[in-house]
């Protein structure tokens, strides 16, 4: 019974699974041929309650989870990201990541894990649980 964004949403199957557990998501991601499969697989299992978008929702308040799946190694701005869903959700609210950080060199599309990353967390107003799991304080 939770509300959720999935930041980075690709075909949409963390989403999709999520909706089947009763709860409320919307999946986003830039990629429009991701989008339209990920609305394809919704409307085959006949679920009402995800939605899949093309922009970051401004609201970001209304979510009690925000997850982002192989996708934060991805992100040029980073900083930037951590700082708006920092600004943006409401206290208790989780955030979950699983990353797949450059190791040596970068590739394509890839970035290394910045050194900052958990004082960006911090600083944005979250607390770390494990390399995973934060909190909004």
């Amino acid at each position: 019974g939770k509300t959720i964004l999935e930041i980075g949403c690709g075909i949409g199957s963390a989403a999709l699974f999520l909706a089947t557990q009763r709860n409320k998501v919307m999946g986003f991601d830039i990629n429009p041929y991701n989008l339209e499969f990920a609305n394809f697989r919704k409307q085959k299992f006949g679920l009402i309650n995800v939605i899949f978008v093309d922009k970051l929702p401004e609201d970001l308040a209304q979510f009690d989870l925000v997850t982002a799946i192989d996708t934060l190694e991805h992100i040029e701005d980073l900083h930037g990201l951590i700082s708006q869903l920092g600004k943006g959700m409401k206290q208790g609210a989780k955030l979950y990541h699983f990353d797949m950080w450059a190791d040596k060199d970068p590739r394509p599309q890839h970035h290394r894990k910045p050194i900052e990353f958990n004082d960006w967390l911090q600083e944005a107003g979250f607390m770390a649980f494990d390399e995973t799991w934060a909190m909004k304080r």
